[in-house]
Parts: structure tokens; sequence; C-alpha cells
């Protein structure tokens, strides 16, 4: 009875044995080699280096001209970050790529926007870069900062500037860029700053635009815009600066801007704006400069004067608008310049504006 117990009992310590021989070579194996990992990482960033300094070096040499590669000569080699215009980022991936100034003379066809994932800072204003904005700039989704201001690109803003929703600023005045600008820039709701000034953009504003409500600065001006001035500005109650002068904007200046006390620096000046020019502003604590010459706005100056404490220019001319200018005007004692020429007021000019210190009427 005993050896027919022990038999099954044998064979269960044999099957213990083996597994405890299965498990010892885990159990002291060594732990994972740091350095070996370490070393994997860097051997990965630097191929990750490699891509982008082989784009960079494919569009170095796509450029135009001996002054650029010249400019560019310290664009050597497979590691970025020592050139000129290239900072990188603690993992070596660039980050900042900012060649402003330098009269570079290209296109940015044969830059792979697709190798730089990381980059936070794309600068290459004032250069002479022509052709046009490649739709895969949209595939630059950490970026913060791009400038491609006062370059001569002739384009549409292409629809997939819109995945940009990391985007602090956009400044893309003086180009010949052409079209409307797209719907899709609604959603780029951290834009604090937008310059479109000074190109051949037409259409009406999207009112898409209206969702940036992180806007400080949006400049529109000396374009060929026409339809109403979007009605939702400065909804998120940050807009300093607003420009959309030197275009054929019609129709009234929208409500939303009656209550921007944000406002700073306002010109409208050079359209065909309609409306009551009484009705259409309210207080203004911080705006020291404003322009709405040259439209077609009536009305009478009925505003609260004594509370436009910064208000140091007021340009007015060339509208409809009709009464007398008002003593209270005197109220904004900061004022240095005043054009109230073309319109339809009568009377005389009040005392309160010939003073010592506050200024004097002008006239074109």
């Amino acid at each position: 009875m005993m050896s027919f117990l022990q038999k099954p009992f044998s064979k269960f310590l044999q099957v213990l044995f083996f597994l405890l021989l299965m498990c010892i070579p885990s159990f002291f194996a060594f732990p994972p080699n740091s350095s070996a990992t370490s070393f994997g990482a860097a051997k990965y960033e630097a191929a990750e280096g490699n891509k982008e300094a082989e784009a960079l070096l494919k569009w170095k040499a796509s450029l135009d001209d001996n002054h650029s590669q010249y400019v560019l000569s310290s664009w050597v080699g497979s590691s970025p970050c020592k050139w000129l215009g290239i900072t990188c980022d603690t993992s070596g991936s660039v980050a900042d790529f900012s060649l402003p100034n330098f009269g570079l003379r290209g296109t940015l066809h044969s830059f792979n926007f697709s190798f730089f994932p990381n980059l936070l800072t794309l600068n290459l204003g004032n250069n002479s870069l022509y052709g046009t904005i490649p739709l895969e700039i949209g595939l630059l989704t950490s970026l913060n900062f791009l400038y491609l201001d006062k370059n001569y690109l002739t384009s549409r803003i292409p629809f997939s500037i819109g995945n940009l929703r990391n985007l602090f600023i956009l400044n893309l005045k003086d180009n010949k860029l052409f079209g409307s600008i797209p719907s899709s820039i609604g959603n780029m709701t951290l834009l604090t700053r937008l310059d479109l000034n000074s190109n051949n953009l037409s259409g009406s504003v999207p009112r898409e635009i209206g969702q940036l409500e992180s806007l400080v600065e949006l400049k529109l001006s000396s374009n060929n815009f026409t339809g109403h001035l979007p009605r939702d500005l400065c909804l998120g109650g940050l807009l300093v600066n607003f420009t959309a002068a030197l275009n054929h904007f019609s129709g009234p200046i929208p409500k939303s801007l009656r209550n921007c006390t944000s406002l700073f620096r306002f010109r409208l000046d050079g359209n065909q704006l309609s409306g009551n020019i009484s009705e259409d502003f309210g207080l203004y604590p911080n705006l020291n400069y404003v322009d709405l010459s040259h439209n077609d706005l009536y009305g009478e100056l009925t505003w609260k004067w004594g509370g436009f404490h910064n208000l140091a220019c007021l340009l007015l001319s060339n509208n409809n608008i009709s009464g007398e200018i008002p003593s209270e005007l005197g109220k904004a004692t900061g004022l240095q310049k005043i054009d109230l020429s073309s319109n339809l007021l009568k009377g005389t000019i009040p005392k309160e504006l010939a003073v010592e210190g506050v200024a004097q009427p002008y006239s074109s």
C-alpha cells in the first residue's frame, strides 16, 4: 500500500523540481540594463534628429540663390541643434526654426512639415519666399507661433491652417495672399494675435472668427474684404487692437464692439460702413486711437466724452455726421488730434477745445 502511494508522490516531486528549474533563471536574471535602454533612446533621438536634419538640408538645397546658401553655410552634418536659426528641446528635437530678416529666396514646397512634430516656433518673416503656403503646414500641430509675414507668398490660406489648434500668433501680413479666410480659423481658439494686413484677401470674413475669444489683436486692413464686419467680435472682452481699414466693408459697426471696453486702437477708415454713430459706440476708457473716416456714418457726436480718459486721436472726417460739436468733447483731455472735416456739422468750435492743453481741431 505504501509503495502504491509513493509512486504518484515521487512523480509530484519530479514535476515540482522541474518547475523550480524553470523559474530559477528568471529569479537570478539581472535587471534590465539601464545603459542599454538609454543607448536605445539616444539612438531613437539621433534617428529623429537625422530625419529633421535631412528635411532641413533638402529645403536648403531648394533655395534659389548663392546668398541663401551662404546664410545657411552652418547647415552641414546631421546635428541641426547647432545650426543657425535652429533651437532644439531637451530631447534633441527641433523646437524653434527662426530665420527672419535674412533675405532667403525660395519656396516652402520642399519643406517636409511631417518631420517636425515638436516644432513650437516657425519664423521666416521678412524674406523673399514665394509660391504657396502648402497644405502640409497643418501637420505642425504643436506650433505656437507662425510668422510668414513680409514675403511674396501667392496662394489661398489653406483650410488645413485650422489644424494648428495650439497657435497663439499667426502673422501673414504683407504677402500676396488671395481668396477668403477659411472658416477653419475658428478652430484656433488659443489665438491671441491674427495679422492679415496688406494682402489681396477678399470675400466676407467668416463668422467663425468670433469664436476666437482670446484675441487681443485682429488686423485685416488693406485687403478687398466685402460684406458686414463679423458680429461676434470681442466676445472674450480682450480685444485691444482692431484694424480693418481700407476694405469694402458695409453695414453697421457690430454691436459686440459697443461693449468692448478693452479697445485701445480702433481703425475702420476707408470702408462703406453705415449706421448711426451715436448708437454704435459705448464707453471706452482705454481707447487711445480711433479712425472711422471715409465711411457713410451719420448721427451726432453724443458720446459720453468724459469716459474717454485715454483718447489721443479722433479721426471722423468724410462721413455724414451732423449736429454741433459738443462742448463735452473737451472732457477728453488727452486729445492731441481731431479731424471732423467733410461732415455736416454746424455751429461753432467749442471754447473747451481751444484752451491751452486741449487739442486743436484738425481739418484737411
